[in-house]
């Protein structure tokens, strides 16, 4: 199973996950005491994300209580490891007044505690080192981890670590050890949970299709008395083809793969509403463990695939999403004004839309498109710049970020004159914004 697998939420849409989720939410409340406020945010910084600009991406966590750093990926093959370790800055992340845990993931070939490896004893000593040495360098660099994870779901054959494992992972490192688990029925996940300091439950792909299984397997592992927190996705995935109809694969991890031109692309995009349905409902009385949610990935302007930290603090909170798209003209000198889009809203805007640009008094000298976006004149006073296709290297999957704007372009008019601008589509604001 990849990663992208594992982090599907997309499944939950239908009536199947109406019925799962007011499950649920009677379930926390009958079954145990209950908390009160929003749960806590964490967040994931995957591998891949440190070719970005983290310090940026650091500052839309504000809200994070903790940052969980995937400090290595591991595939077992045989008795011979293979560990891939990030280049992590360490310096940093120290920086930050947040709580901070390493992962490690075993994501690929066999996992140490399948049925063909479960006997050896090197997998928690594998793993214990592994942990033992991000532990190291982060406390060399001044950086205060204070839980270690350990997440076997993504491998073939997977099996919940044994509770010795635990143990032993947990006596090498002096340190708190959570797991990730799915919510299966396999009384083997309630033993290892019991064994662990905490468990993170993924929301399972195949969540919708037996509630009651479900909800049943969720009671077995809150009665191991462990703190749990729900590790939900952010991200949407972007299949493409090229112009011969061949695959080009799939693309989930927020870099823009190098696809040319003609690529045809199309967008499965996160069920972001859904998110905020099922905690809406788990908010309604939820259980004293359930503590936190766990994003997938930190928000990164960069990453154009996921929900960003306005979207992600709004579906917490319980507020209602919703984009607030509008023009701003900029007058930057006499007879030249740029013309821009922005988003003042909580969530990403459903695509991106035209933008016309009237006048009245004047003849246009020159104008320009910019980010993707083409002119046409359609008349003296009147010009209409198109919003880019969303394929290619220009894709933009979930239209322009809340919070966020994009340039659209500009005109010089032969007189100064008053410049106006509407959004040429359905119930967006007609009204722009002039910044002197």
């Amino acid at each position: 199973m990849t990663a992208g697998k594992r982090w599907t939420i997309r499944v939950l849409a239908g009536v199947g996950a109406v019925a799962l989720i007011g499950a649920m939410a009677f379930w926390w409340h009958v079954r145990h005491a209950t908390a009160s406020g929003p749960m806590l945010q964490e967040y994931v910084i995957e591998p891949w994300q440190w070719r970005g600009d983290l310090t940026s991406a650091l500052s839309q966590a504000s809200n994070a209580n903790e940052l969980v750093i995937v400090a290595a990926t591991v595939s077992f093959a045989g008795r011979e490891p293979m560990v891939n370790r990030p280049d992590i800055d360490w310096p940093l992340l120290g920086r930050q007044s947040k709580k901070l845990g390493i992962l490690i993931r075993v994501d690929e070939g066999d996992s140490p505690t399948s049925d063909a490896n479960s006997s050896n004893s090197y997998g928690p000593h594998v793993l214990a080192a592994i942990s033992n040495k991000a532990l190291a360098d982060a406390n060399s660099a001044g950086a205060v981890v204070s839980e270690v994870q350990i997440d076997c779901t993504g491998a073939a054959g997977y099996n919940p670590a044994p509770p010795s494992w635990i143990a032993a992972i947990q006596n090498a490192c002096s340190t708190p050890v959570l797991v990730w688990v799915h919510p299966t029925a396999d009384e083997d996940f309630t033993i290892a949970a019991k064994a662990s300091n905490g468990v993170i439950v993924e929301l399972p792909e195949n969540g919708a299709k037996d509630t009651s299984q479900f909800v049943e397997n969720l009671q077995k592992l809150a009665g191991a008395g462990r703190p749990m927190r729900l590790a939900i996705s952010t991200g949407s995935v972007v299949t493409a083809v090229d112009a011969s109809g061949r695959s080009l694969g799939e693309w989930r991890n927020g870099l823009r793969p190098p696809w040319p031109k003609s690529t045809t692309a199309s967008v499965g995009r996160i069920d972001r509403q859904r998110i905020s349905d099922v905690l809406t409902q788990l908010r309604a009385g939820r259980s004293a463990l359930l503590t936190s949610v766990v994003w997938d990935r930190l928000p990164d302007v960069q990453d154009v695939l996921a929900l960003n930290g306005a979207s992600l603090n709004a579906i917490v909170a319980g507020e209602p999403l919703h984009a607030a798209m509008h023009v701003v003209l900029r007058p930057v000198e006499t007879k030249l004004t740029e013309i821009d889009l922005a988003n003042d809203g909580n969530d990403y805007s459903d695509g991106i839309p035209d933008v016309q640009v009237i006048w009245s008094g004047a003849s246009l000298v020159d104008a320009r498109g910019l980010s993707g976006f083409t002119r046409t004149d359609v008349a003296n006073g009147n010009v209409i710049f198109h919003a880019p296709s969303p394929a290619g290297s220009e894709l933009l999957p979930l239209g322009i970020p809340p919070g966020d704007k994009t340039a659209v372009g500009w005109v010089r008019l032969s007189s100064d004159v008053t410049v106006n601008a509407t959004l040429m589509a359905s119930g967006a604001s007609t009204q722009p914004t002039t910044v002197p």
